[in-house]
This record gives C-alpha cells, structure tokens and sequence, in this order.
C-alpha cells in the first residue's frame, strides 16, 4: 500500500541576514491512509516547519515530499491545515468564517453547505453562527477555524 504522505530525508533551515538557523535535519517518516501522526517536541523544535513544508507553504532544501507516492508539487490530494491562531476575520460571521474555503474554492453547494450546518451543531456553535469572532470564547474561536478545516474534507488534515 502507498503511502498518504512520505518525508524522505528532509532538511529545512531559516535564513536571515544574521546567519542560518538549521531546523530539520534529515527527517524521515510515513503516514499510512487512515492514520494518525502527532508529532511532539518543546517549543522551537521545528513541528510547525514540518507542518509548513507539508502544506506547501515551505520548500524542503534536502530531501523530498510526497503525497500518495507523488511529488508535492504534483499532488491530487486535498490538505487541510489549521494554524495555532484561529486566524478568523473579525469582520465575518463565524457563518461567512467557516464558508471561506469553499468561497476561495468557488465550490459552495447545498450538500456542502448542509455539511456545515451539520458540522455547527455538532461542536456547539449553531446557535453562533451569526456572531463575530469578538463575541466567542478563545475555544469556540479554535472549534470555528476547525470548521472551516474540515469543510472542505480535506485527504490530510494538519492540526498546528
């Protein structure tokens, strides 16, 4: 069976005008359909570097990534990446919020719009939907950017 998601002896260093600042180095690991990675460590270790070059939003400098036993780059499957912060907008509702893939996407329907409907209610946020993230708690913030997450039913969803 192939693999979901293969790190192949990957490297990774931040550059500034002071130095280089080495973060991963030579990293391996395979993540199997339908399982479950956490990836721990104190903080500064590099687990959101690791995150970043899984989405894409980094480019390994060593090794390589692949998705379904294709380069990144070429990859047919959805990711789904939650950050730290809820990066919610505040001039949205938590409703127009969670929709903003699906916008960015062009791909609302009505199958997909009952799914989040379905997803509100289930973490508790249905009777919020209307409000702005000033009006929620911290929690409701983080269960409303995870919404938005899982709206577009990611193939691998990265949780920072």
């Amino acid at each position: 069976m192939t693999p979901l998601l293969e790190l192949k002896d990957v490297s990774f260093s931040y550059h500034t005008l002071s130095g280089e600042t080495p973060t991963l180095s030579h990293i391996s690991f395979q993540l199997m359909p339908e399982e479950f990675l956490a990836i721990v460590g104190p903080s500064g270790s590099g687990k959101s570097t690791i995150l970043n070059l899984i989405s894409g939003l980094l480019h390994p400098e060593h090794g390589e990534i692949l998705m379904n036993g294709n380069p990144l780059s070429e990859r047919n499957t959805q990711i789904g990446y939650m950050f730290q912060k809820d990066q919610l907008l505040e001039w949205r509702t938590i409703y127009k919020n969670v929709l903003l893939g699906l916008e960015i996407q062009k791909s609302i329907t009505s199958e997909k719009l009952k799914f989040i409907d379905e997803l509100l209610l289930f973490y508790g946020l249905d009777k919020f939907k209307y409000a702005y993230p000033s009006q929620l708690s911290g929690g409701m913030r983080q269960r409303a950017a995870l919404i938005r997450t899982l709206a577009l039913k990611p193939d691998l969803l990265l949780l920072d």
